[in-house]
């Protein structure tokens, strides 16, 4: 298995993710779907950003994380 849901159901730390609608090796509902059975998860979806986002437009993507969890943003 590639991870315990079990255990992602009972996360105890703030999770933030970025979900890309048109990332080329994640399906999109997959990222969802995984990121909804994280207890806490908060997500930023985007069609701007693509899989190497993170290294690509560092800057960027960590503003959103952290307004994401300072709920500055939807």
């Amino acid at each position: 298995m590639l991870y315990d849901e079990k255990q992602l159901m009972q996360n105890q730390v703030p999770v933030y993710a970025t979900i890309c609608i048109d990332d080329m090796y994640v399906d999109y509902e997959f990222a969802r779907e995984t990121a909804r059975k994280i207890k806490g998860c908060k997500t930023v979806t985007t069609n701007t950003w693509y899989h190497n986002s993170s290294s690509a437009i560092t800057e960027e993507v960590y503003k959103s994380l952290l307004a994401l969890r300072d709920d500055t943003i939807d």
